[in-house]
């Protein structure tokens, strides 16, 4: 006999698992081929700039690629000749705090050199 162990279902009742299985069987015959498959290619990708990464925006889309402002998201929506279509997101990055000027440099001259004369 199998060695059992104890398993709680999620409405409580108790079962108990087989913790080991007898021999394994004869490899069973092969399936039946599966149907051809439909070619698809993307017939049109358009843009669109939106305020949310999870909810597409709902205004009309341009074939060229659009501005996005600091910190919303390019939306890119691409449809294939089944008409499924699908979404990709990005998300335009915020300028940050400019950083601490630098210390002056030292004061110099650039030397010029008259190359008809010499001096």
């Amino acid at each position: 006999m199998a060695d059992l162990v104890q398993h709680i279902n999620l409405n409580g009742t108790i079962l108990d698992i087989p913790t080991s299985v007898g021999p394994t069987g004869p490899t069973g015959p092969t399936g039946p081929g599966g149907s051809n498959g439909t070619s698809v290619k993307v017939s049109s990708i358009s843009y669109q700039a939106g305020s949310s990464n999870t909810v597409a925006p709902t205004g009309s889309w341009s074939s060229t690629i659009v501005a996005a402002g600091q910190g919303a998201y390019l939306w890119t929506k691409i449809t294939f000749t089944d008409n499924n279509v699908a979404y990709t997101v990005a998300r335009q990055g915020a300028n940050g705090t400019n950083g601490t000027n630098g210390t002056n440099g030292a004061n110099g001259y650039t030397p010029y050199i008259d190359k008809t004369t010499g001096n």
